[in-house]
């Protein structure tokens, strides 16, 4: 924090590192974002491209049932 002693200077020079601080902090959570929701949109296709096969497996198991019965 700011003290009388200050001078203008030192106050600016503090700012300025907070401002840098800042955007690079801001900066690294854009990136995990955009890498959360890539990931997420991955895992929705994977799931989605799964599912045509998952009902075919089950098809196939319910047929496999009946025929044993």
């Amino acid at each position: 924090m700011p003290t009388k002693k200050d001078n203008a200077d030192e106050r600016f020079a503090r700012i300025d590192a907070l401002m840098e601080e800042y955007r690079v902090n801001h900066e690294d959570l854009e990136h995990y974002i955009r890498n959360v929701a890539g990931m997420r949109e991955g895992r929705d296709r994977a799931r989605q491209s799964a599912d045509g096969p998952r009902k075919h497996m089950n098809s196939a198991r319910r047929q496999l049932k009946k025929s044993k019965r």
